[in-house]
């Protein structure tokens, strides 16, 4: 895949976030009926406040919404212990992220992490699955094969479905090696697509 083509995958992605916010009304600040978005992902996802060297997309996803200088930042109480959960509350929507380092679709499940997520979960809200870097490591950490991750993906979605809310489901990110973007999990993303396309309209 040439420069181009990658520009504009990444281009779409980042479309497609702000496509989104066309359909979700303003509310104020503080108010609990306006949508939430939630992340179930890993490192790549996580918030890292208070560290000045690194960041995860869940933590700047408040930043492509109007009025991003309207924040209030909270850590969410009761929220499972093995994750430190951050609301972003902003006008138009507050975005909940329960992304994780390490983890897992397995370990969503394990820890009590998407029933947490779920027992919360209204009409209109959004919860985005960006897992399986980790799946590989099935060894020492809860890892999952390729057709286990799938189980728990399509579980996923119909529970999120079931509260008359949206899984958006996005792929494993490339890696960065000597300059040039590779695919880390190709048979997960592959399988995520998949998924994906088989449970679209359902």
């Amino acid at each position: 895949m040439n420069m181009k083509k990658k520009v504009k995958i990444i281009a779409s992605m980042f479309l497609s976030l702000v496509l989104i916010t066309c359909f979700i009304p303003k509310h104020n600040l503080y108010a609990k009926s306006k949508p939430t978005i939630y992340i179930m992902g890993d490192s790549i996802a996580h918030s890292y406040e208070g560290n000045r060297y690194q960041n995860g997309w869940g933590q700047m996803l408040y930043r492509y919404f109007k009025h991003p200088s309207k924040k209030r930042t909270v850590h969410v109480k009761g929220a499972s212990d093995y994750v430190d959960v951050i609301r972003y509350n902003t006008p138009e929507l507050s975005i909940e992220n329960w992304a994780k380092n390490g983890a897992s679709v397995a370990i969503y499940d394990k820890y009590g992490m998407f029933q947490a997520i779920q027992k919360k979960l209204k009409k209109g809200d959004y919860v985005f699955i960006q897992l399986g870097h980790n799946e590989v490591y099935t060894q020492w950490w809860t890892g999952s094969t390729v057709s286990e991750y799938k189980t728990y993906l399509i579980d996923y979605i119909k529970k999120i479905r079931s509260k008359k809310a949206k899984p958006v489901l996005i792929t494993p990110p490339p890696v960065n090696t000597s300059g040039k973007y590779i695919p880390y999990v190709p048979q997960y993303r592959a399988a995520m697509i998949s998924i994906g396309k088989n449970t679209r309209y359902r």
